[in-house]
C-alpha cells in the first residue's frame, strides 16, 4: 500500500493543527511514502520527509514561540503604505536551518512543496523526486539551499519578503494550490489530506480592512480546498478503481488569536479531532466538505 500525505497551509496555527493531525496519523500506523504541502503545510511536511517522528515534530512546534518566528521591522506601522513587507525571515530560515539537511538527497521520501512565480503568478512545484510529472516541476537538486523553497513556500506576499531561487522571485505557494494535490495521486493506493485553513466568525472581530482583508483570504483558501475535493469525486465518480481519499479537518476554533500566532492547545484538540475521524473512515466522496 502506497500512501501520500498532503497538507494544507494555515498559518502559524496551522503548524499546530497539521502537527496534532499527523501525530494521530502516526499513532494509528499510517506513514507516508510521500509527502507533499503547502506553506505551513510545507514547513510540517519538511520535518515529516527528514525523519522526525510526529510525537518530534509536535515537540518541535509546541517549543515554539511566535518570537521564535515573528520578527517585526523596525517601526513598520507608521510605514505600512510604503514598505512591501512586515516581518523578515531571519528566524525562520535559522530554524529550518537548523531543523532541516542541508542536502536534499538526506530526506526519507520524495518531498514537494508549492510556491507562487511572483512575475506571472504561476504555480511552481518543487521536488526532492519530481511527485506531479507536470511541466511546472522543479528538482530542487539543483539548488543551492533546497531548504529556501520552504521558506518561499509560506512567505505570504505583503507579510514576508519575496524569495529569489535560481533568480526569479517566489511567494506563498498558497495563492496558487493551498491543498497541492499533485497530478500524479492516482498512483497511489491511499491519500491523506490533512487541511489546516479555517477562518473564525467574523462576529466579534474588529471591524477593520485589515481583519476583512484577512477574512478574504481565508474564505479563498477554503474555495480552494473545495475545488479539489471536487476534482477527487470527479475521478472517483468516472473510475472504479481509485485511491482511497481520506480528510482529516481542522477541530473548532475559536477568534482567539489569528492566523500569524500559535496556539498550541490546538495540537491536541486536532489530534482528537483526526483520531475520532481515522476510527470512523469515510470515502471523501462520501463527505461535505
Amino acid at each position: 500500500m502506497k500512501t501520500l500525505f498532503v497538507l494544507s497551509g494555515g498559518g502559524m496555527r496551522g503548524l499546530d493543527i497539521l502537527a496534532g493531525q499527523l501525530a494521530a496519523l502516526g499513532a494509528a500506523g499510517i506513514r507516508p511514502d510521500a509527502i507533499c504541502g503547502t506553506s505551513a503545510g510545507a514547513v510540517i511536511a519538511a520535518l515529516a520527509a527528514t525523519g522526525y517522528a510526529p510525537a518530534t515534530i509536535c515537540g518541535i512546534v509546541s517549543g515554539l514561540r511566535d518570537r521564535d518566528v515573528r520578527r517585526e521591522r523596525f517601526m513598520w506601522k507608521p510605514r505600512a503604505l510604503w514598505i512591501d513587507h512586515f516581518l523578515e525571515h531571519a528566524p525562520i530560515r535559522k530554524l529550518l536551518q537548523r531543523l532541516l539537511p542541508a542536502d536534499v538527497a538526506e530526506l526519507k521520501m520524495p518531498y514537494s512543496c508549492v510556491t507562487t512565480r511572483t512575475s506571472d503568478g504561476a504555480e511552481i512545484v518543487w521536488s526532492s523526486r519530481i511527485l506531479a510529472a507536470a511541466p511546472a516541476d522543479v528538482s530542487m537538486s539543483g539548488l543551492a539551499d533546497w531548504r529556501e523553497c520552504v521558506l518561499a513556500s509560506m512567505s505570504i506576499s505583503g507579510i514576508f519578503p519575496w524569495v529569489d531561487l535560481q533568480g526569479a522571485e517566489y511567494a506563498d505557494g498558497g495563492v496558487r494550490a493551498n491543498l497541492p494535490l499533485p497530478s500524479n495521486w492516482t498512483m497511489y493506493d491511499q491519500v491523506y489530506l490533512l487541511v489546516a485553513s479555517h477562518h473564525a466568525k467574523f462576529a466579534g472581530r474588529r471591524r477593520s480592512i485589515v481583519s476583512r482583508l484577512v477574512l478574504n483570504a481565508e474564505w479563498y483558501a477554503l474555495d480552494q480546498i473545495a475545488d479539489v475535493f471536487s476534482r477527487i469525486r470527479r475521478v472517483q465518480a468516472k473510475y472504479e478503481s481509485t485511491p482511497r481519499v481520506v480528510a482529516l479537518f481542522p477541530p473548532p476554533l475559536s477568534s482567539r488569536g489569528g492566523m500569524l500566532r500559535f496556539d498550541h492547545g490546538l495540537i491536541q484538540s486536532a489530534r482528537e479531532a483526526a483520531t475520532i475521524s481515522l476510527q470512523t473512515p469515510r470515502q471523501l466522496l462520501e463527505q461535505t466538505a
